[in-house]
């Protein structure tokens, strides 16, 4: 009898190991999502606080299970927002999962081309 493991097994540190790349992967990931919403926050003013009077809250709509369904993703991306933003700006941000965000943008595409192409034509 051989006391080899089956070849199929996978050792349980190379499955650890497995975990890891995927953490730091996700982790990276977030980081990068996090950079882009601070991207498009500065482009917007909307990256601070000018006073206290101003504190509006700023509304990110986000689609997609990645951050919908697996919560160390949308940990690693509040946590990141929150190093990268003021830290009396990041209470003002909310976060909101986005329900069929890909028809909505692609709506809101294609309704912004026609009322261009209208203006441009005339009508």
């Amino acid at each position: 009898m051989s006391s080899r493991a089956p070849k199929n097994e996978i050792s349980l540190e190379k499955k650890r190991l497995v975990v890891k790349v995927c953490e730091i992967i996700t982790r990276r990931s977030a980081g990068l999502a996090a950079a882009g919403i601070l991207a498009i926050l500065m482009k917007l003013g909307r990256n601070t606080i000018t006073n206290v009077k101003e504190q509006k809250k700023t509304v990110i709509a986000i689609d997609g299970s990645l951050y919908c369904k697996y919560t160390k993703f949308r940990g690693y991306l509040l946590e990141t927002l929150q190093e990268l933003l003021p830290d009396d700006f990041f209470p003002t941000v909310d976060l909101q999962q986005a329900h069929d965000g890909s028809g909505i943008g692609a709506a809101i595409i294609a309704a912004s081309y026609s009322s261009e192409n209208n203006s441009r034509n005339g009508t």
